[in-house]
């Protein structure tokens, strides 16, 4: 009876850790290209404003890196309100890759390797939160590739280069994120959307990042 209890005990914990061993392996199996600017700008202070586009009309939402980060042993995440629903705990290491904390233990998930290869591929999950809406649901078990690095996109915010888009397949047939945008040292430009009414794109508006704010004022200079 004993050796059962204890043959249960480990195959617990081996569960509980099988969501942070496939993180931490599709991050030892790609190689980071070199990134001048963080694809995923975590900032406390941070702040994007995304106008959805979508049949019924344009509503705006927001997203913001708050000051009260969380601390587990040996790292420091951030929270995030508003990128994915509910607020959540993020951090991103020197390579550019984005990770989400469990809230126990070291245990964290993969969200992005924004500076992996073109056509590195991954499995995103979100730890579970009380009481969050249903959106989350076709984001966790979507699968993931870096499809491209260095497009140019125009959004209300501002032309970006050296963009890198994510597509997405996701577990939901007839809704959820199919292609999100990055730009180096802004974040997430653009995000398109399947949704019963049919697709939606979100586009950045604005953003105060850092010392800077998008979209920067223009200016004009008068020779007399």
């Amino acid at each position: 009876m004993r050796t059962a209890r204890r043959e249960l005990a480990v195959v617990l914990v081996l569960l509980a850790a099988a969501g942070s061993a496939a993180s931490a392996e599709v991050v030892r199996q790609v190689r980071p290209t070199v990134v001048a600017a963080s694809y995923f700008p975590l900032q406390p202070g941070n702040h994007w404003v995304y106008e959805k586009q979508r049949p019924a009309g344009p509503t705006t939402w927001e997203v913001t890196v708050t000051e009260a980060g969380a601390s587990a042993p040996q790292r420091l995440y951030e929270t995030i309100t508003g990128y994915f629903s509910a607020a959540r705990q993020v951090r991103v290491d020197g390579d550019d890759n984005v990770f989400e904390w469990s809230g126990a233990g070291l245990h964290e998930a993969l969200w992005y390797p924004l500076a992996a290869p073109v056509g590195t591929r991954w499995a995103i999950r979100l730890a579970p939160v009380p009481l969050a809406s249903p959106f989350p649901d076709c984001v966790t078990g979507s699968k993931l590739v870096l499809a491209s690095r260095g497009d140019t996109v125009d959004v209300p915010a501002g032309t970006f280069g050296n963009v890198v888009r994510v597509d997405r397949f996701s577990p939901c047939a007839d809704a959820g994120i199919t292609s999100e945008w990055f730009a180096p040292g802004v974040g997430l430009i653009r995000r398109d959307e399947t949704t019963f009414a049919g697709p939606v794109s979100s586009v950045l508006l604005r953003a105060d990042i850092g010392s800077g704010r998008l979209p920067r004022a223009a200016y004009a200079a008068t020779l007399g």
